[in-house]
């Protein structure tokens, strides 16, 4: 391995200095309070998101349990990652803000990839919900009507007008 690469895996800077264990320590309490914040606002707005269209609460709740603890797993992973990852933009001060700036970004994307899953199993449900439905319907022998009748407004005189008779059927339209 190059001195460069090493350098860069071991987190020292330019000058051989290895990242301070204060600045790991601030850098890692920010990014897990961050993780931490966000991986709430999931379970909490993925719990209601859920539960619209789950017939029983404890399955949208364990659904969101499992992508919630799957978000937490990524990102508590990649903050790992990025706490050996050396940035060197300026003064210390500097260097932890440009990591934090990434990590908000990682933060963004992976944010985003659980949106994207939690949106899934909810067209996923309410798909399996309307086939259900379709299917009671289909087996109650329940139709539509085969001919519709508009109902004049009760200050207009005239006769019963008619719509068109349905599709199934083979006769023309008549006026009324």
């Amino acid at each position: 391995m190059s001195d460069l690469a090493g350098r860069a895996v071991s987190g020292a800077n330019e000058e051989g200095r290895v990242m301070g264990t204060q600045e790991y320590v601030v850098y890692l309490v920010i990014g897990v309070v961050l993780v931490l914040a966000d991986g709430q606002l999931l379970a909490r707005s993925g719990r209601a998101y859920l539960t619209e269209f789950h017939a029983d609460e404890p399955g949208a709740r364990s659904a969101n349990q499992l992508v919630v603890g799957l978000f937490h797993l990524v990102m508590l992973g990649l903050l790992a990652l990025m706490s050996t990852v050396r940035i060197d933009v300026g003064s210390p001060a500097q260097n932890l803000v440009a990591k934090l700036g990434y990590t908000l970004l990682l933060l963004a994307l992976v944010h985003g990839c659980v949106m994207v899953v939690l949106i899934r199993i909810r067209r996923r449900r309410r798909e399996q919900l309307l086939a259900e439905e379709m299917a009671t319907q289909v087996e109650s022998g329940r139709k539509t009507p085969s001919r519709l009748v508009v109902e004049p407004a009760p200050e207009e005189a005239g006769r019963q007008p008619s719509v068109a008779p349905a599709l199934d059927q083979d006769q023309r339209y008549r006026a009324g």
